[in-house]
């Protein structure tokens, strides 16, 4: 199921260019503190993720989502590099405030799109934003983390400039997404995976 946070969810947040230039749209992106209503961790912290997480714990999250392959430190730290690079992509981790390993991750993508130019009153042609990757531990699923981490995705993707935010789950997360107030589109999501 495709699921989607419209225009009135976002357009508030909106950016142009900053003195003429193009602005990064997750260039600045600082850590975020994300409080949790129960559980055993009463505090996140929301941040980018580093080499200094390793290849290990980041992969054994996206193990509990999908196919995740092993991958030595040196490899992982040159793709993060690459991907790192990129202000278009921002891949977010999140672990206790007080530090540990991380717990969850999810990841942005920006999509500029081609069809939609600018609207006249705002400078910049519009984004859309791409959620993807998004795990808990199964450990500390029903603590809250992923509804905070969703409203955290959805925070930066407004705030980046992004009027809409789009992501595909199965079927049995679709009423998660919905509880976190994104709302299914008018497709179902299609995806090919070579």
């Amino acid at each position: 199921a495709a699921a989607v946070a419209g225009a009135g969810a976002v357009a508030a947040a909106r950016m142009g260019t900053l003195h003429g230039r193009r602005r990064r749209v997750f260039g600045g992106l600082s850590p975020r503190q994300i409080a949790l209503p129960r559980g055993p961790l009463r505090s996140l912290t929301l941040r980018r993720l580093s080499p200094a997480d390793g290849p290990a714990r980041y992969l054994a999250l996206l193990a509990q989502l999908s196919v995740a392959p092993e991958m030595k430190p040196h490899v992982f730290e040159a793709q993060l590099r690459r991907v790192s690079s990129s202000d278009l992509l921002a891949v977010l981790v999140a672990a206790p405030a007080g530090g540990g390993e991380i717990v969850a991750c999810g990841t942005l993508i920006a999509e500029r799109r081609v069809l939609r130019p600018s609207d006249g009153w705002c400078q910049h042609q519009p984004l859309t934003a791409h959620i993807e990757d998004v795990v808990v531990d199964e450990k500390l699923r029903g603590s809250g983390i992923g509804k905070q981490l969703i409203r955290c995705l959805l925070e930066i993707a407004a705030e980046a400039g992004c009027d809409t935010a789009s992501l595909n789950c199965t079927p049995d997360n679709a009423a998660f997404y919905e509880r976190c107030g994104l709302h299914r589109g008018d497709a179902d999501g299609l995806a090919l995976y070579f």
